[in-house]
């Protein structure tokens, strides 16, 4: 097996000393990589590469009678996939090239992330982004593919010890929808903190749903 890991280019070079005449090269990508990416082999005679991505892998097949199967299948990355499907070896005369297009589900606040900054100064604009994440690590395409959650940022400060100011802060945070394709992030957030000290900072993305709850009256 050959390994692109701490590549910085595309290309593999891979030969053989034990046997010099027929080069055997196999590619993993395995299931975190997302669909298998295009790849092209330029080499001479007697050079053969076998690809396999486990992210290709279905759940089952199963016969239903009838000639009829059922293939189930679970996504978990977002992207294009491609389609083929043999019988004994031979493909089905079946257009499968546009093959399948799988999206992003909505939004989950323990996947998402943010690049805030650990040091702040007292007086000056503080800003940072957050990107909205699934709960498989897919990156959102874009908010309006998803409107039912919403960004909630607090932060509550407390003066340093050596600070002769008593008083708390709360700063008041002002976000910024960034729905253009152009950036890679989502919102942008950005306070002005005014007292010297610890602040902490509370982000959340609230979503409908939640509890269903029937009420009765006796």
């Amino acid at each position: 097996p050959v390994s692109s890991i701490g590549s910085s280019h595309g290309t593999l070079c891979h030969f053989n000393k034990e046997n010099p005449t027929t080069a055997v090269t196999l590619l993993t990508f395995s299931a975190e990589d997302g669909p298998i990416p295009a790849f092209s082999v330029r080499a001479e005679e007697n050079v053969h590469v076998i690809a396999n991505n486990l992210v290709d892998a279905v759940d089952g097949i199963e016969y239903v009678g009838q000639g009829l199967y059922v293939v189930k299948y679970t996504p978990t990355i977002s992207g294009h996939y491609s389609i083929s499907v043999e019988i004994n070896h031979d493909y089905i005369r079946a257009d499968l090239s546009s093959g399948v297009r799988v999206d992003t589900t909505v939004a989950s606040a323990q996947h998402s992330t943010h690049n805030s900054h650990l040091v702040a100064v007292a007086g000056l604009e503080e800003t940072f982004q957050v990107v909205a994440r699934d709960r498989f690590g897919n990156t959102l395409p874009s908010l309006t593919s998803h409107e039912d959650f919403e960004l909630d940022v607090t932060l509550h400060g407390v003066p340093n010890p050596c600070n002769s100011v008593q008083r708390e802060d709360d700063p008041i945070a002002i976000i910024e929808i960034l729905d253009d394709s152009s950036n890679d992030a989502h919102y942008n957030v950005a306070y002005t903190p005014t007292l010297a000290g610890e602040h902490y900072a509370s982000i959340t993305l609230r979503s409908r749903g939640g509890l269903l709850a029937t009420y009765y009256k006796n």
